[in-house]
């Protein structure tokens, strides 16, 4: 079970991405600033600076809440720190909830892709570290990553989860940090 909600990489706009073959998509991602001012919107068969295509060959196991691939094409790289469910007086969020956590770190994250002027359709790779990944712990923050992601205007991309024991800070549960292209 992946990411529900968010489901395969397009879904969420109406994309037919579904089943198995050849699946691709192309994204055009307008830039999020231009000279540290927002970038004006632009009109649909515009030129746009950056692209995100998506692909998910049937060549391996259809994804479930990610895209397999990310060919990103775009001159500015946004790497983040790895966030975690907590607040900006650095109290943790959801003590021993994995949904709750799952929520408030990809929310977190989020906001950090935010400030370096990007925005989450520009994020090509997620990293999530998760304790104890059970099944049934895991179910649970599929359901928090989901949530945040669609409300922050998200989308599928490429992910890695890993199973560790223990994070920096005690009661963590999920860590996760991204990457974006802008441009």
């Amino acid at each position: 079970m992946g990411l529900s909600g968010v489901g395969h990489s397009g879904e969420e706009r109406g994309d037919s991405e579904q089943g198995r073959g050849s699946r691709a998509e192309l994204i055009p991602q307008p830039g999020a600033m231009t000279l540290g001012r927002p970038a004006r919107h632009r009109a649909v068969g515009e030129h746009l600076g950056m692209t995100i295509q998506k692909i998910n060959p049937d060549t391996i196991a259809p994804p479930h809440g990610h895209t397999q691939v990310i060919v990103a094409t775009g001159s500015k790289h946004v790497y983040i720190s790895g966030q975690i469910a907590i607040d900006v007086d650095e109290k943790l969020l959801g003590e021993g909830d994995y949904e709750t956590q799952g929520y408030h770190t990809v929310k977190n994250a989020y906001a950090a892709i935010a400030a370096s002027g990007a925005n989450p359709k520009d994020v090509v790779r997620m990293m999530v570290y998760v304790v104890d990944p059970t099944q049934e712990n895991l179910e649970k923050l599929y359901g928090g990553l989901a949530r945040a992601t669609s409300e922050a205007g998200g989308s599928t991309t490429a992910m890695t989860l890993i199973g560790v024991v223990g994070l920096s800070t005690p009661g963590a549960l999920v860590e996760a940090d991204m990457t974006a292209i802008t441009d």
